[in-house]
Parts: structure tokens; C-alpha cells; sequence
């Protein structure tokens, strides 16, 4: 089984999740790639992705947002898992993002799950910086590296196991 990790990352939090994903994979013998969305050309070579974005205030990134428009029909062929990267400091939402929402029941991905993100002032525009305010955060790691690899290993194990995966095997 070929698999794609790709994200959307700002900072840099949300392509360290996916490479902690995709060491999960590779530890169950899934052959694995990861790719930022903007340099993704085509997906017929993967039976499977998991896309992750980060997530400002309440919205995945644009980058992902136009990854998903231009891919969608093959999106809905995979076996497909959603991930999102932002909240700091406790700042947990109260549901999904719409967005979000939409896109995991249009797509048809197995699950999508929100995970904490990081947070360093210093790699902030100053519109980022604004948005926080100046009783904002300063600074945070809040991502729980256990339930990241938890979920990758619940994604590996359907993966390599075709009655849990409900997919073809093979190596496209």
C-alpha cells in the first residue's frame, strides 16, 4: 500500500505532525510520502491519504481549502483521514470547524481529528500577532505526541489489514 501524508502547514507544526503520522505508517510497512498540498500534482499513485492543515481562526488554510477543490474527486476514491492542527493553551473549539465538517462528510474520510498545535510568537506576521491581542498566548506546545501516533496506528492497522481497510491492495 502506497500512502501520501500531505499538509498545510504555516509554521511548521502541522508538517511535524505529519512526519510523526507517517514514521507510524512506515512502522507497519506502509510505504509512505509526505508532501506539502501546493506540490501535489496528482494522486492516482496512492491508495490512501491523510490531509492535515492547520487551522486560524476556525478555518483550514487556503492552501488546503484549493487542495481539496482540485482533488476531490480523487479524494473520494481512497481511503481518506482528516487531521487539524492549531488550538493552544486550552483553546479547544466547541465543534468542528463547518468547513471541516462538510469536507469529511463529502469526501467520505474515515475520521478527522483536531490536535493541539504549537504556538511561537517570533514566526508571526504581525497580523497573526495582532489577532492573538497583547493578553494572547506568548507561546505554547500543547501537541500531545501519544494521541498522534495513537490515531496514526488505528490508520496503519486499517491499512494493513484489507477487512478493516475496505480498499485494494497494491502498490500502485
Amino acid at each position: 500500500m502506497r500512502a501520501l501524508v500531505a499538509m498545510a502547514s504555516r509554521h511548521g507544526s502541522t508538517v511535524e505532525l505529519s512526519r510523526a503520522i507517517a514514521q507510524v505508517l512506515r512502522g507497519y510497512q506502509v510505504q509512505v510520502e509526505t508532501s506539502a498540498v501546493d506540490r501535489v500534482a496528482d494522486l492516482r499513485r496512492y491508495g490512501a491519504v491523510v490531509l492535515g492543515s492547520a487551522v486560524y481562526q476556525g478555518s483550514w488554510t487556503d492552501a488546503a481549502r484549493i487542495f481539496v477543490t482540485q482533488h476531490e474527486d480523487a479524494l473520494c476514491r481512497v481511503p481518506l483521514w482528516l487531521f487539524s492542527s492549531g488550538p493552544v493553551g486550552g483553546r479547544w473549539y466547541d465543534e468542528l470547524p463547518e468547513e471541516v465538517s462538510d469536507l469529511h462528510g463529502r469526501l467520505r474520510a474515515r475520521s478527522h481529528r483536531v490536535f493541539s498545535g504549537r504556538l511561537d510568537r517570533g514566526l508571526l506576521s504581525d497580523p497573526e500577532r495582532g489577532a492573538l491581542g497583547p493578553g494572547g498566548p506568548r507561546g505554547a506546545d500543547d501537541r500531545d505526541w501519544g494521541a498522534v501516533r495513537s490515531w496514526a496506528r488505528g490508520i496503519a492497522e486499517s491499512l494493513t489489514d484489507p477487512d478493516r481497510c475496505g480498499c485494494v491492495r497494491s502498490d500502485r
